[in-house]
């Protein structure tokens, strides 16, 4: 298969992903599986151009109407729903650990202010009059 064929297809199947929606389930086995289907296709078709396989397969509108149609919009609310609790779960782990790095920076600071008061030698002060003569 030569260059210019293999730029086209990743022309068409770039096409096809920016139209379907990010939450779109298995979107990136899907695009492989297109990828591979035009090019077996272009294999056994040897004088075939893109355009014939284009014409056999739809072009993007056709492509992108056919891959909403087949995926319900139930499968693309439990994406974002799955999607939603993992963000919730990352947000609720940072504060965790944020709150958690707060207690022991604190911590160390109480530490560190006790340890410089404590002593090991002991310290006497004597008052002594002074000697008038």
């Amino acid at each position: 298969m030569n260059c210019d064929l293999e730029i086209q297809i990743q022309n068409y199947l770039d096409e096809i992903n920016q139209h379907l929606p990010k939450e779109y389930p298995d979107k990136q086995r899907i695009l492989n599986m297109i990828r591979n289907d035009l090019i077996a296709y272009l294999e056994e078709h040897s004088s075939a151009g893109f355009k014939d396989a284009e014409a056999e397969f739809g072009d993007v509108s056709e492509m992108i109407d056919s891959l909403m149609k087949t995926l319900p919009g139930a499968a693309i609310h439990t994406a974002l729903i799955k999607k939603r609790q993992r963000q919730k779960i990352l947000i609720s782990l940072c504060v965790l650990l944020f709150i958690v790095l707060c207690f022991v920076g604190r911590y160390l600071y109480i530490l560190d202010g006790i340890s410089a008061v404590i002593t090991d030698e002991t310290i006497s002060v004597y008052h002594t009059e002074p000697n008038i003569e």
